[in-house]
């Protein structure tokens, strides 16, 4: 029925709304969404930021694990005798790489000898991007690699 007219057999205005209330609905409804849309947005970027912090973990854990294993004398490589490693060598020699290359990242257990090579462990705390600082139980993650390197002899 026409709001403007009384008139039950006229046909109502498909442009007019059939309830004077519905726009204030539909700005609420509008702005309900977009602020879906931007948390989901959000959220994305938060995800992959925190894929990409992982990923260049990993990536200074592979290596730092062959750098490491690297640590050898040509003379001990190629005569087979001196390629024994511990776990003090390990570290230090972990922590050393570290240290020279800026790393922000912190060895962590496991670190040292595994079989006939040797296992690395890196660990970094990551600030998760976009989250508020009133939320600080969980404004930033703890990320872990491992990696596993061996030396192949002659």
């Amino acid at each position: 029925m026409n709001l403007k007219t009384a008139d039950p057999t006229r046909p109502a205005d498909p442009t007019e709304p059939a309830d004077p209330a519905e726009p204030g609905n539909m700005l609420v409804l509008g702005l309900g969404l977009w602020v879906f849309v931007l948390s989901l947005i959000f959220v994305v970027a938060s995800a992959l930021a925190l894929h990409n912090a992982r990923a260049e973990l990993a990536a200074d854990t592979d290596a730092l694990a062959l750098a490491v294993v690297n640590e050898i004398s040509e003379e001990a490589y190629y005569t087979g005798t001196g390629i024994a490693y511990t776990d003090g060598d390990v570290y230090a020699a972990a922590e050393a790489w570290l240290t020279s290359h800026g790393i922000p990242a912190t060895l962590t257990q496991p670190t040292g000898v595994s079989g006939d090579g040797i296992v690395v462990t890196l660990e970094r705390t990551v600030p998760i991007p976009f989250v508020p600082s009133l939320l600080s139980a969980v404004d930033e993650v703890t990320l872990t690699t491992t990696s596993h390197a061996r030396l192949r002899t002659m």
